[in-house]
């Protein structure tokens, strides 16, 4: 028996694998989460209504209940829509993704599932109260078959670094597990992945002589130069700490700068404003809502593994939500988004037992508000994004308080979702100095 699957049909097959049933010969997991609370429910310390009423509604209506398709016409639709015409309607339908998914949010769960919903959002803010299972995190090392996982990038804040984490604490050999770090899509992916999986299986159930066993551990695909590469492990072997420091350049709404040395103080401030309130005409000409930095690019070079940022951060009221973001100005000018990670202030306090070489888990369960105007120091991972940058283009970095301010969508290949961050109007204020940086790792290759 193997498992193969995507989304939720992906992260319940490592919950299956660490039970250790004799019949299970391997895995192959694509999009998947191991610590359901940080990585589904509490998104940088907040719920995901945005995700929940979205996937309740696609999934959870009474129609959705009644609907039985037998297995050989879910194999005739399957065959069909994922047929050569795929190329002509797939593009169109993604263009409308964003209308489809809204649709989707409009339809009505059946009872049980608006009390589940209402449960996520209103009571379950901390892991003893949460009414999701705990996930595996913590106990990968049961998990002893060979398995395959596959990282979609595009997914920004969900089905995130429990790839990472599955390929770093399993207790599978290390030559029997493999990691992809895929591009960013939007496209079904789990078909995407169908070859790769027979290919895996044929190896490790029937013995084929087919080449699987010696492939790459890692393999990564990179922006920029749009290519896959491999590594031994990840993070990357031999890669090395590329520190970069937040500096002002003037006004708020300016663009600043990113050095590599840290700056002599001062601070920028940005209008942390919540999703759907209240403001006056014309007030973003006003009061900026974000904080721009960049890097000019002088030499090539690859940037792969783990993204931190630390932020000397103070606001005006006793929390708010802050959200980074990496990505790549071309030099046309053009923008794609890398990476992105979020925090809420007041859950600041890292769960070191939980953390991974790839991500700075957060302790949830233990807010502490801040004190209006007192600095405190923020520390937290954001999404990894292999990408090599060429001398002309230019690094970015953005800080807000908004999901929606940052995010990219579904026709870029990208699945973000809104949140209801900040919980209050505010003014929040970046320090700079050697507490405020981004740290990204820089290999060898480029």
């Amino acid at each position: 028996m193997v498992l193969f699957g995507t989304s939720y049909y992906g992260l319940t097959q490592p919950q299956v694998a660490r039970l250790r049933p004799p019949a299970l010969k391997g895995f192959f997991t694509n999009e998947m989460c191991t610590d359901y609370f940080r990585h589904i429910a509490m998104f940088g310390g907040a719920p995901q209504p945005d995700f929940f009423a979205l996937w309740m509604g696609a999934n959870f209506t009474p129609l959705q209940f009644r609907l039985h398709l037998p297995p050989l016409l879910r194999a005739v639709v399957s065959h069909i829509t994922n047929s050569p015409l795929k190329h002509v309607w797939w593009p169109q339908l993604k263009k409308r993704m964003a209308r489809i998914m809204k649709a989707f949010q409009r339809q009505v769960p059946t009872p049980q599932t608006r009390r589940l919903f209402a449960g996520l959002m209103l009571d379950g803010k901390t892991r003893a109260t949460s009414v999701l299972p705990a996930g595996p995190s913590g106990a990968l090392g049961d998990i002893e078959v060979p398995f395959v996982v596959v990282q979609n990038v595009g997914y920004l804040n969900l089905h995130q670094f429990g790839a990472y984490d599955l390929f770093e604490n399993a207790g599978t050999p290390k030559d029997q597990r493999w990691l992809i770090v895929g591009p960013a899509t939007y496209d079904l992916p789990v078909y995407a992945w169908q070859l790769e999986a027979l290919a895996f299986f044929d190896h490790l159930v029937y013995g084929a002589d087919n080449g699987y066993a010696a492939q790459p551990r890692v393999r990564y695909w990179t922006e920029g130069a749009k290519d896959y590469r491999i590594a031994p492990d990840w993070p990357l072997p031999g890669s090395t700490a590329l520190r970069l420091y937040p500096a002002s350049s003037g006004a708020d709404a300016a663009t600043h700068r990113l050095d590599r040395a840290p700056g002599e103080g001062g601070t920028n401030r940005w209008a942390a404003v919540p999703l759907g309130a209240i403001v006056t005409a014309g007030f973003d000409e006003v009061e900026n809502q974000r904080l721009t930095f960049e890097l000019p690019i002088e030499e090539e070079v690859e940037l792969t593994g783990p993204v931190t940022v630390s932020l000397s951060f103070s606001t005006n009221e006793i929390d708010s939500y802050v959200v980074s973001r990496t990505g790549l100005v071309s030099a046309d000018g053009g923008y794609q988004i890398l990476s992105m990670g979020a925090i809420r202030p007041a859950c600041r306090w890292i769960d070191v037992a939980r953390s991974t070489m790839t991500e700075i888990a957060i302790d949830i369960d233990t807010p502490e508000p801040l004190t209006p105007g007192v600095p405190v120091t923020l520390r937290f991972s954001l999404t990894p994004q292999p990408v090599v940058l060429k001398p002309g283009e230019r690094l970015r970095l953005d800080i807000a308080s908004r999901t929606d301010l940052l995010r990219s969508d579904v026709s870029h290949g990208h699945a973000q979702f809104d949140m209801q961050v900040p919980p209050y109007y505010a003014r929040n204020t970046l320090h700079y100095g050697p507490d405020t940086f981004i740290e990204l790792r820089r290999t060898g290759q480029g």
